[in-house]
């Protein structure tokens, strides 16, 4: 959505549309809120066709490869393969960058996404509970302390801490 929505102003919109539909990215994601309310990408190249451009022809491609990788299919997918690697190849540089190896994970987690029921490469974000019940390693726990002051004298750091008058019984039990 971000390169649909700024092509203009970085101006690589269709480079970096097939870079991320030839990653995976799932172009069938609508935004929740805010002023971009339920626009997909295909939404936003669709306005951009309408629009006058300096260039007519680049949202016109980036609107060819959404609506390929809507579509799903193999010929769709070799498309965007050729379209991105014929736009890796002009730039030398890409090819330390991404490669068939990537584990890039091209979804931004800061912004609420609805995810629409006839998504093809739909995940749950919620975690998946294990059925058997693990025995813990350690049993050590740990906490962020949020009072306290240290001092360096030579060879000996120094640490003073606070505890809560909640902790003075399991501080004073020695077992």
């Amino acid at each position: 959505l971000y390169t649909c929505h700024f092509y203009r102003q970085h101006g690589k919109g269709v480079q970096l549309c097939a870079q991320l539909l030839y990653h995976k990215a799932d172009p069938h994601y609508r935004v929740k809120d805010g002023q971009l309310a339920g626009n997909s990408a295909l939404d936003l190249m669709e306005k951009a066709c309408n629009e006058p451009n300096a260039d007519e022809n680049v949202p016109r491609q980036m609107r060819a490869m959404i609506q390929l990788a809507l579509d799903g299919s193999d010929n769709s997918t070799e498309a965007i393969t050729k379209m991105w690697m014929s736009i890796k190849s002009q730039n030398k540089k890409l090819f330390t960058v991404s490669s068939k190896t990537d584990n890039f994970d091209y979804m931004m987690k800061s912004i609420h996404w609805e995810t629409p029921e006839n998504a093809k490469n739909a995940q749950a974000y919620a975690p998946v509970k294990l059925e058997a019940v693990a025995d813990p390693i350690l049993e050590e726990r740990f906490t962020n302390l949020q009072d306290y002051l240290f001092t360096d004298e030579g060879d000996k750091v120094k640490v003073y801490v606070n505890f809560p008058d909640a902790a003075a019984a399991a501080l004073g039990n020695k077992t």
